[in-house]
């Protein structure tokens, strides 16, 4: 029983000293360890809890574990050592603040309401296991799990980098990767809710999930299969895979494939992507937007089960072994709508091998030529079921003969056709193909492909850039009109619209918009285009960032310059427009002509708020003859970070 200080101040062996098991340890006064590893085999409950406080020195390790009863503890454990639970059951009530670590190797320790864990360091479970279940959110550095089980109802969220190669998550709470993954061995996912918010680097033999378990692959993140083995249903109710970043297997060649395992619900609403032979997409595949693509892999279902597509596209050459169920999304052997690479789809399978299409999706075939390769082709080895829309573009300037045709379909049957063909092309299934008629047709081209304005100024009006819409098809194009769609299409304006309602062939028009951000940071839109060319209506993506920071002159014009040479030198004048100072973290060139610019002087490392100024001074060398360019990036706290300015001049000789 200690109600005064027990504490351990010497010895650093790898065995430690202190308390052994069989003997209860009751802590109502202060234990402190000091030196080297302090083991208390039992911790007692001192009837109910024992309210004592622990504290571990920097360097030192404090290991507790509990007797043939459980331990009940709720006194204070704090210090920038490590503690370790060893053996038996702890339960945990108090206020837990210890900076270097938390580790479980044999024992079970229960952080239970009303426990307040202010810090727990870096988590480190291998065979034993860490239950937390306080009602708070708990946050970690890392965690780094080789066995053992971390549970409990509590959200852990983990800043840095968890490894993870054996034992078991569960419990109803969440677990946070905010860090990034490192995924290897034989992980076990039950109940629990995984979020991967970076990179999961996945290279081991099986990651198994069973009874309602979730793995959440949020927007921007990245799952990277690295082989051919499988994420497994271990049982009870359906596991899900949610997709709202990218899926990718990079890795891989077997004739087996890698992936998903049968009876894993996979949803995906970001980005799937085949890189390396077989990617398994199981029983359950649904996609209600983003892309599924076939970049140099192929695709397998489970059996005969199909992949079913609500939404968003699939893109590619190569073949899905099973079936394929377009109800509401977009197909196409092209690696993109904007490729130039025509391709063939081919959907096989024993007993699968179908291909159908519902009122609301799309078939799109590419056509650069008129011998075979040079246009998309889906074949499909056993039935086609068709309805909805099929859609002909041309590609590379490609203009056929009127009367040409081109086999863009071919299958064992089919049954229903096409409700939708765009203007100038007529697609007529038979009996074993599907053949597509060039009759005239106009074409869309957008130059650029996409809008991409500078950083600006809240609630200040851009200069316009410029979009050309040409019709490079051989007949008139119709225009219905052009929209503004988007999270954040009210930023947007179409200042200036010279296309009248039809664009004649060859002919050309433009529009002009400006971006005047209602907020900082990114904003994102697009131009719809609706017109009788195919794929209508045509998106034309814009971006944009809100920022208080701003650049002037902008654009930096060098004007002519011998090449070799340098110029005389332009400062840009930085402006903080806010009413808080910003910290400047770098002033960086790049794009295509990068070398050809240089900052001579930078005086930007805080900004003051209200007006603050800083310069950056910078010259030109061209490198070559003719127009040269780069970007100035400008790194900082701003919510609008990176600011850009584009720099421009001309080499002479």
């Amino acid at each position: 029983n200690n109600a005064g200080t027990f504490e351990k101040t010497g010895g650093t062996t790898s065995t430690g000293g202190g308390v052994s098991t069989s003997i209860t340890f009751n802590n109502t006064g202060t234990v402190t360890d000091s030196s080297g590893i302090l083991y208390v085999s039992n911790v007692g409950v001192c009837g109910g809890t024992c309210a004592g406080s622990w504290s571990v020195g920097s360097g030192a390790t404090l290991e507790l574990g509990g007797g043939t009863t459980a331990a009940g503890v709720s006194g204070t454990i704090s210090g920038a050592g490590t503690v370790q639970f060893t053996t038996g059951t702890v339960n945990y009530t108090g206020t837990y603040d210890v900076t270097g670590g938390t580790q479980a190797t044999q024992g079970t320790a229960n952080f239970n309401s009303p426990a307040k864990l202010t810090s727990v360091g870096p988590i480190n479970i291998s065979y034993g296991t860490l239950n937390f279940a306080t009602g708070k959110t708990i946050t970690t550095t890392s965690l780094t799990q080789s066995g053992g089980t971390l549970e409990g109802s509590d959200t852990l969220t983990v800043s840095g980098l968890l490894t993870w190669s054996g034992g078991t998550e569960s419990g109803t709470g969440a677990t946070n990767a905010e860090g990034g993954m490192t995924l290897t061995g034989e992980p076990f996912l039950s109940v629990r809710t995984i979020n991967n918010v970076k990179v999961a680097a996945w290279d081991g033999s099986a990651f198994l999930m069973e009874n309602g378990a979730v793995f959440s692959n949020r927007a921007g993140a990245v799952w990277n299969h690295e082989n051919d083995s499988a994420i497994q249903f271990e049982g009870g109710t359906t596991a899900v895979f949610n997709n709202a970043g990218t899926f990718e297997k990079t890795g891989g060649t077997s004739s087996n494939g890698g992936g998903f395992s049968a009876s894993i619900s996979v949803n995906n609403s970001g980005t799937v992507i085949a890189k390396s032979g077989i990617l398994l997409l199981g029983t359950l595949f649904t996609q209600t937007g983003g892309s599924t693509l076939l970049e140099g892999g192929n695709i397998a279902t489970s059996g005969t089960s199909t992949m079913t597509v609500d939404g968003g596209n699939v893109f590619g050459a190569g073949t899905i072994t099973g079936g394929l169920t377009n109800t509401a999304g977009v197909v196409s052997a092209s690696p993109s709508l904007t490729s130039t690479t025509p391709g063939t789809l081919t959907i096989n399978g024993l007993g699968a091998g179908y291909y159908a299409q519902g009122v609301g999706g799309t078939v799109e075939f590419g056509v650069a030529g008129s011998a075979a390769g040079d246009y998309d082709v889906l074949d499909v080895t056993g039935a086609a079921t068709l309805a909805g829309s099929g859609q002909l573009c041309l590609l590379k300037g490609f203009k056929p003969t009127v009367g040409s045709t081109f086999p863009v379909m071919t299958y064992a049957s089919e049954t229903g056709s096409f409700s939708t063909v765009n203007f100038g092309w007529t697609l007529t299934p038979g009996t074993t193909s599907a053949t597509a008629t060039y009759n005239g047709a106009p074409q869309t081209s957008f130059s650029p492909a996409s809008l991409a304005f500078p950083s600006t100024l809240i609630s200040t009006a851009s200069s316009p850039l410029t979009l050309v819409l040409t019709n490079a098809g051989t007949v008139a194009m119709s225009i219905t009109g052009f929209t503004l769609t988007g999270t954040n299409a009210s930023d947007f304006a179409i200042t200036t619209n010279t296309c009248g309602s039809s664009l004649a062939a060859g002919a050309k028009c433009g529009l002009k918009v400006t971006f005047t951000p209602a907020a900082l940071g990114a904003r994102s839109a697009a131009i719809s285009v609706a017109d009788n060319a195919c794929m209508s209506p045509q998106p034309i993506a814009l971006s944009g960032k809100g920022t208080e920071i701003t650049m002037s002159p902008s654009p930096v014009s060098f004007g002519s310059e011998a090449v070799g040479t340098t110029s005389a030198p332009m400062t840009v004048t930085v402006t903080n427009h806010g009413t808080t100072a910003v910290k400047v973290t770098a002033a960086t060139i790049a794009g295509a002509d990068k070398g050809d610019f240089a900052i001579t002087s930078n005086t930007c490392t805080t900004i003051p708020a209200s007006g603050g100024t800083c310069s950056i001074t910078l010259t030109f060398t061209p490198a070559a003859s003719g127009a040269r360019t780069a970007t100035l990036s400008l790194t900082d706290n701003d919510k609008g970070t990176p600011q850009t300015d584009v720099l421009s001049g001309t080499g002479t000789t």
